[in-house]
């Protein structure tokens, strides 16, 4: 499969954003995380268009936790995203590009008072609450700082048809949001509309990621309905300024994947908000979406170098040989922590036909299994990899472990590429130690 601007030019060579790959490698290393900005500025407004099409008043929230950096918060701006974020740094950092506050969105299942109190004094946009015990807290800060701060409550609903178990947040065996069923989302609304140094906005709700079918997120909303209506025979001045649908649709991770497209999505949230859950806001409620792995994980490229080739079994039986290459778990943990799966060319041969049984594996002394058991062209040492739809949770989740350095980040498009975050330097892993 080739994703985005990905094309195979006239010399056979991969390419993206109209460069080479080859040449990206040689000009900034490897390993290397190659970002198709044209690609990421296309789902941003698919997402945008498709949302303000069905309802007068959206907010589009990048959700900053796929891919954390400037350069991607800047470009998510740029074209009319907010920004969701999950930690003081995070926000900071989108402050620090010049993010409006009243465009943040914070999330987190334990914000401590100090995080509290940054967000607050900085007029964070609005504060999710995920559960009884912060209610109080960011009250009492927000009073304690002379301001009324917005929030929304996060309910968790009990729907069917979920996939992915590892990335599912709702239902009981998860640590999000508040039940409706257990009664907490009714107590947290009680409780939220009774604080006076809070404004109650509305509510919020996350199924999971790489969701295909969208079953799920009309329940939802049927749940969200329901949960108005018990509010509203209690307060019935509380009509919700604003609904956020959590979660995000899914992408291709193998050649067969085939995610629904964004219409899809934008069907299933504003239909089903427009017909069930208006009727019961304010007359302009917005309805919010917070969209991260789809935006940024097809347009994303990995580049490594082929090291040494070893033949898994004795002279002569060569059914199946070990590539390393110049990276490994310390860059890309993904399938170590969810099994993940991404497809990898030869950057000089994509479409060759294939010819070894090969184990790629990374050169940090663990198993640092990166690709099990893949069919590819014949390779040699000093060849280049390139791993498709590796833009969502792989800069992110990066480490120094065993003091590797974490690769440079490079924007490509129109056939230029720009370092928007560069690589790390060994004196970088002394940044944080005292002087001697």
């Amino acid at each position: 499969m080739l994703l985005g601007t990905q094309e195979v030019g006239g010399n056979g060579v991969l390419r993206v954003g109209g460069c080479s790959t080859l040449d990206l490698a040689e000009e900034h290393g490897t390993p290397v995380y190659l970002y198709d900005e044209a690609e990421i500025r296309r789902m941003c407004r698919a997402y945008v268009d498709g949302f303000e099409a069905r309802w007068p008043h959206v907010d589009v929230s990048y959700a900053c936790k796929a891919f954390t950096a400037p350069a991607m918060m800047e470009l998510a701006l740029s074209e009319g995203l907010g920004l969701e974020v999950v930690s003081v740094g995070e926000m900071n950092m989108a402050l620090h590009c010049g993010c409006p506050p009243e465009l943040l969105t914070y999330h987190g299942t334990f914000k401590t008072e100090p995080d509290l109190e940054f967000a607050i004094d900085a007029d964070c946009g609005v504060i999710v609450i995920d559960n009884l015990t912060e209610i109080g807290a960011i009250a009492r800060v927000a009073e304690r700082l002379g301001k009324v701060q917005p929030v929304l409550v996060r309910i968790n609903p009990t729907v069917t048809g979920l996939e992915n178990i590892q990335y599912t947040t709702v239902g009981d065996d998860t640590k999000f949001g508040l039940s409706i069923e257990h009664g907490f989302a009714a107590m947290a609304i009680d409780r939220a509309l009774a604080e006076p140094a809070l404004r109650l906005d509305g509510i919020h709700f996350h199924l999971s990621s790489q969701q295909k079918r969208f079953g799920p997120y009309r329940q939802a909303m049927e749940r969200v309905g329901e949960v108005l209506v018990r509010a509203q025979e209690r307060h019935p001045e509380f009509r919700p300024r604003r609904i956020v649908a959590g979660g995000g649709r899914a992408v291709r991770y193998y050649p067969d994947d085939d995610p629904a497209p964004v219409e899809d999505w934008v069907d299933a949230i504003a239909g089903t908000f427009a017909e069930r859950v208006a009727p019961l806001c304010a007359d302009d409620v917005r309805l919010g979406i917070e969209p991260g792995r789809s935006v940024v994980a097809e347009s994303g490229l990995m580049l490594y170098t082929i090291g040494p080739i070893k033949p898994a079994g004795p002279p002569g039986d060569e059914r199946l040989h070990y590539v390393i290459v110049d990276g490994g778990l310390s860059d890309n943990p993904r399938h170590l922590m969810y099994d993940a799966h991404h497809e990898i060319k030869l950057a000089r041969d994509p479409l060759g036909q294939p010819a070894m049984r090969v184990t790629v594996c990374g050169r940090h002394s663990e198993p640092d299994v990166l690709f099990p058991d893949r069919m590819l062209p014949e390779l040699r040492t000093g060849d280049v990899l390139a791993v498709q739809s590796a833009g969502a949770y792989t800069v992110n989740m990066s480490s120094n472990y065993m003091g590797f350095l974490r690769p440079p980040v490079v924007f490509v498009k129109d056939g230029e590429s720009r370092e928007v975050m560069r690589r790390e330097r060994v004196d970088d892993l002394l940044a944080t130690s005292p002087a001697p």
